[in-house]
């Protein structure tokens, strides 16, 4: 897939499972190690996996949507 890409759908694609209304647990998160909270490394902003951006599968860092440049 193409980068960037959000933390979201790096869970699932390491075999994180949604639950039944689609919504997916912290515990669920750290169980694929993904965070369940960041901090956008170049604005700071919060930023969680459904609202954060792997910019290169070389960089693990999570991006905010603007600093990762993805439209909206």
């Amino acid at each position: 897939m193409n980068y960037p890409k959000s933390w979201y759908t790096i869970a699932l694609e390491r075999g994180a499972k949604e639950s039944a209304d689609g919504s997916m647990t912290g515990g669920e998160l750290a169980r694929v190690g993904v965070a369940i909270l960041n901090g956008c490394p170049d604005c700071g902003a919060t930023v969680a996996p459904y609202n954060s951006y792997q910019i290169s599968e070389d960089n693990p860092y999570a991006y905010c949507r603007q600093c990762a440049d993805v439209e909206e």
